[in-house]
């Protein structure tokens, strides 16, 4: 991100200097007694620490599911770290799946909208908020009525953090990475985008049952030619409108979009940023083969998502891109069983699928040196 030092980054800091100094306080005055070893103490007050965020992001994501089913939606996804359990074709299995910079995700289908376009959506996106604080206020008062332990620590910790996700959640922050609140506020000022915000649910939702972007109506991904680019929800859609265009081998058109969605005519979040440039370089490679600049690939942003989303498919797609259109090598069947062996855990089979059709294309265009269209 370009500004590191914006209000959500201030406020996070801040709060999280508070904590320390409310554990620091606490252990000295309440726990000192019972363990001698300082060493311990902070041993043990950091991992409530961490349980207390990993519970928090737990109930921000409950939130979010519970205040959907009860407004129509249905549930689609629900992920805390890199465990997603996934709904497919009415049967729920567990999967991983990282994405950079989110604790968590849930995931629903919308219920289908009116005449007028409207549906239900502000409960769905402030139920997170909303289960924070209520259980923030419940964790309080039992702590009240705690020995002051390690486990009223705990219960501490749980209500304070449970505020902040409340406050990141709650006050809209305008930056490349939307909180619940700037959904929000965007999609009650924007009628476009609470329309796309409809459909990035429908189309995730179309997904996890195995309907691929390509077999989904194309009323799905059209835009006005007028509409704010810079609001990352509308330009989600254009996200999903370049997937689409590469996994129909419309290679030149997916490009050229690329291009914009790259370029500062547009904003749209740092993972989308990661994954299309990850889309650009393989059609580079397509086009230039063993002239292609490879050189983003020591780029530290691109490296540091590279990292953090080692399973998703586009990067085994791109690194066999790679062998075989820049250095000629042929790796085809290797890089199928990769494929393969990540889709075992990976929660969206039509990706797979297409993954494996795209690498299959990748090789007739190297063999037969073909210009692609």
């Amino acid at each position: 991100m370009k500004n590191k030092f914006n209000l959500f980054n201030i406020i996070s800091v801040a709060y999280l200097l508070i904590i320390g100094f409310i554990m620091g306080y606490y252990i000295s005055h309440n726990i000192s007694k019972e363990i001698n070893d300082p060493f311990i103490r902070i041993i043990i007050s950091v991992i409530l620490f961490y349980i207390a965020i990993f519970l928090q992001i737990i109930i921000h994501e409950m939130g979010h599911l519970i205040f959907g089913l009860l407004t129509g939606y249905k549930f689609t996804s629900f992920r805390v770290s890199n465990i997603i359990l996934i709904k497919n074709e009415n049967k729920f299995s567990i999967k991983r799946f990282s994405l950079a910079g989110t604790g968590g995700q849930c995931l629903l289908a919308p219920p289908e909208r009116k005449e007028d376009g409207s549906y239900p959506y502000v409960l769905y996106h402030l139920g997170g908020v909303i289960l924070n604080v209520i259980t923030s206020i419940i964790f309080y008062s039992i702590y009240i009525f705690t020995p002051k332990n390690y486990f009223g620590l705990l219960l501490l910790l749980l209500s304070l953090m449970g505020i902040l996700f409340a406050i990141l959640n709650g006050i809209p922050f305008s930056s490349s990475i939307a909180n619940d609140a700037q959904n929000l506020k965007s999609a009650k000022e924007n009628p476009l985008a609470k329309s796309a915000m409809w459909y990035q649910l429908k189309i995730n939702s179309l997904l996890a049952n195995n309907i691929g972007l390509s077999e989904m109506p194309e009323n799905y991904f059209e835009l006005p030619e007028e509409r704010d680019k810079h609001n990352i929800i509308i330009s989600a859609i254009d996200v999903f409108k370049a997937n689409r265009l590469m996994s129909k081998f419309e290679f030149i058109k997916a490009y050229n979009l690329i291009k914009d969605l790259l370029s500062d005519e547009y904003t749209i979040h740092p993972v989308y940023k990661f994954l299309l440039q990850i889309d650009k370089l393989t059609i580079d490679l397509m086009m230039q083969k063993e002239n292609t600049d490879i050189s983003i690939l020591e780029d530290k942003e691109f490296k540091t998502y590279k990292k953090a989303m080692k399973k998703n498919p586009s990067i085994t797609r791109l690194e066999y891109a790679i062998r075989q259109l820049k250095y000629g090598e042929d790796v085809l069947e290797e890089y199928k069983i990769k494929m393969l062996k990540i889709g075992e855990k990976y929660p969206y089979e039509k990706d797979i699928e297409s993954e494996i059709i795209l690498m299959d294309r990748i090789k007739e265009i190297y063999i037969n040196n073909l210009v692609i269209e």
